[in-house]
């Protein structure tokens, strides 16, 4: 049996040293005038160009035309659809407001038909009661027969 104590990762991380400070600011850097960031500008641009001819020397002239070529295409096709996805849009933006406004419209139409069913409702029940109060063995005789023929229909 292995007596030996494991480190947890907890107890090895604590024995680790701290981190390095980082490095100083170089100040000078910042400093520098307008001309001396301008000569980076074009140490840049000609290490650029240096690369992309040292670039273009490699690749066979039939395969970078054949490249640029795909790219056009690809740059073509990019726009056609953008300009479909483009109508697309548009088309969708005006169907959204024409279904908005039918859809308010249908809205407000169920609201005052939700309203006009309660009346209704209410209504009939009041003429129920009523017609319970004065008739009401004829009343307990419709309701059986409404009722045995609700459980012919469940059937």
């Amino acid at each position: 049996m292995d007596t030996r104590r494991r480190d947890s990762p907890a107890r090895r991380s604590s024995q680790l040293p701290p981190p390095a400070p980082p490095p100083p600011l170089d100040t000078a850097a910042l400093t520098r005038s307008h001309s001396s960031t301008s000569s980076l500008d074009a140490d840049s641009d000609s290490a650029a160009k240096s690369l992309t001819k040292a670039l273009a020397s490699v690749v066979d002239e039939h395969a970078m035309i054949a490249m640029l070529a795909k790219q056009q295409d690809t740059v073509d096709v990019l726009r056609s659809t953008t300009q479909t996805l483009e109508r697309s849009n548009d088309n969708s933006a005006l169907r959204y407001v024409q279904c908005a406004a039918v859809l308010t419209q249908h809205t407000a139409m169920l609201k005052e038909m939700k309203t006009d069913l309660e009346g209704v409702f209410k209504r009939i029940r009041a003429l129920k009661a009523k017609v319970a109060v004065q008739h009401p063995a004829e009343y307990r005789e419709i309701e059986r027969a409404r009722e045995a023929e609700e459980e012919a229909l469940d059937v």
